[in-house]
């Protein structure tokens, strides 16, 4: 029986409304610290999530539930919580008067099929890199002596 809106909240269960929680985001528990202790009752039981909602549409995901006291039932806060996928990023966001405002944000990495084995061959690039290498050690004054044959097999180990 979620109502969805956000004013729904106890200023008197809490120790800040809506903490700054930085990059973190919550979707399910609660952010004890936060509570005093319950208005109705005054216990500071755990508060239990009700009214849990889960929506999924697209690349969105979004979470609603209320945050009541363990004890009594009072209603201490609405917590909302959305992950969606965007431009490449993973995008999480919180929003409650007991948990807080959190956002991050995460780059998507594509994985790469690149075998060992494939590591393991050298490449027509690394071939030139090499001859390049050798190239520029044997203009170097000193180190022109030093260069035979015998370290090409080394390079090609």
């Amino acid at each position: 029986r979620y109502m969805g809106t956000f004013e729904k909240m106890c200023r008197e269960c809490l120790v800040e409304v809506s903490p700054d929680r930085d990059q973190d985001c919550l979707d399910d528990g609660a952010f004890l610290i936060n509570f005093k202790a319950c208005a109705g009752c005054g216990q500071k039981s755990i508060p239990k999530n009700t009214n849990q909602i889960s929506e999924e549409v697209d690349d969105e995901e979004t979470v609603r539930f209320d945050h009541h006291c363990g004890g009594c039932g009072h209603e201490i806060a609405s917590h909302l919580y959305i992950f969606r996928v965007q431009n490449n990023k993973q995008i999480y966001e919180m929003d409650c008067d007991l948990c807080g405002h959190g956002f991050d944000t995460k780059l998507i990495i594509e994985e790469t099929t690149t075998t060992t084995q494939q590591l393991a061959q050298p490449s027509e690039r690394d071939e030139e890199t090499r001859q390049m290498l050798q190239t520029v050690i044997r203009s170097m004054p000193m180190a022109s002596t030093n260069i035979d044959e015998h370290d090409n097999e080394e390079w090609q180990d």
